[in-house]
């Protein structure tokens, strides 16, 4: 196993956020059914409970302050990794314990800014809290209910919003406490770019919106007739001049419709075949004909194109700025969780 399944561990476990996707034109799968995730937690000894402010009455896997981290937090977090797909499948008993333990530090840590951010009074409204889980919702569309996600991620909704509170929280004691000293110059963002020519290396892209009118597969002969009646009377209104954008947020099954029916830009090999071929087939400004794929039905516009090359230092500027503030970030926030651990009392049971 490679030393990147080890990085993943802090990566994921860092700034654990749960997210949903956008599945209407994309090449990948659809969510999958709840998985049985490989047996979690081996090597770690089983001991008396304490008493603590959460965890109270299990088995803890270690203890900040006095509060436990149980037995059941370790376990899902194990399995919500795996689920994933970090953990390599040829991974040995040695790397697994190191994974494990890696999770477990990042609990910790998880821990450490949590009661720091209580402690520095620092709050999130429940409508903070509201606003993210809507926002969730309307990604994963109206046919996939939040719960079935959920119980996948092996939640209950009220867990999940608490899962939210405690992520807004240490953002924003992160934000409070090391915001204004991750900065980044132009210069820093330029000799990057300057210095690193291959990452901006780009294929042939293309920017598409869509309208898309949802019919199953293996839908009934009726089904499909009446979705292709409605994708013509689609096609139609765009034909007689309305705006597409405004035809998309009317009419589209897709998630897209909140943005216009924009999906951004996509290379070869990002959506489903008769999809990219008919977008890649498309001249700036042009709507494709009715196209037809396992998601249903689909006109197109496509309204930009990037040719194969170097993307220039404007086009690209801002994400590599980000991308330096989170490296920067990133290292602050290890040296802050370090100096936050040191005052801490925290005890570990592990074999």
């Amino acid at each position: 196993m490679s030393r990147k399944s080890i990085v993943w561990v802090v990566m994921f476990f860092a700034t654990f956020v749960f997210a949903g996707s956008v599945y209407c034109a994309s090449g990948k799968d659809a969510p999958p059914k709840k998985e049985k995730a490989a047996e979690a937690a081996k090597g770690v000894e089983k001991p008396k409970a304490v008493n603590a402010e959460k965890g109270a009455g299990e088995s803890r896997v270690a203890t900040v302050n006095g509060v436990a981290i149980s037995q059941t937090e370790f376990n899902k977090a194990v399995t919500r990794f795996e689920l994933q797909g970090h953990a390599e499948k040829t991974a040995n008993q040695e790397e697994m314990k190191e994974i494990k333990n890696r999770i477990l530090q990042s609990l910790i840590d998880r821990e450490v800014l949590l009661q720091e951010s209580k402690k520095t009074g620092i709050k999130v409204e429940d409508s903070e809290v509201e606003a993210q889980i809507d926002n969730l919702k309307k990604r994963l569309g109206d046919d996939v209910k939040l719960s079935q996600v959920l119980e996948k991620w092996q939640f209950t909704e009220e867990q999940y919003r608490e899962n939210i509170r405690n992520e807004m929280l240490m953002r924003k004691l992160l934000d409070q406490q090391l915001g204004t000293k991750a900065s980044v110059s132009e210069a820093e963002v330029k000799a990057f770019y300057d210095s690193h020519p291959d990452i901006f290396r780009a294929p042939d892209e293309v920017r598409a919106s869509h309208i898309l009118v949802k019919v199953a597969e293996d839908a009934k002969p009726e089904e499909k007739s009446k979705a292709r009646e409605k994708i013509k009377a689609v096609q139609q209104r765009i034909k007689n001049g309305e705006d597409f954008a405004a035809v998309a947020r009317d009419a589209s099954d897709c998630p897209s419709k909140e943005q216009g029916g924009d999906l951004n830009f996509f290379s070869r090999g990002m959506m489903v075949g008769p999809f990219e071929e008919a977008a890649f087939a498309l001249n700036v400004g042009a709507v494709s004909d009715v196209v037809e794929t396992q998601f249903g039905y689909h006109v197109i516009k496509v309204t930009e194109k990037r040719p194969e090359g170097t993307r220039p230092f404007d086009q690209v500027k801002g994400p590599v700025e980000q991308h330096l503030k989170a490296q920067k970030l990133s290292q602050l926030r290890g040296k802050y969780i370090e100096e936050l651990k040191a005052r801490a009392k925290i005890e570990t049971f592990v074999n």
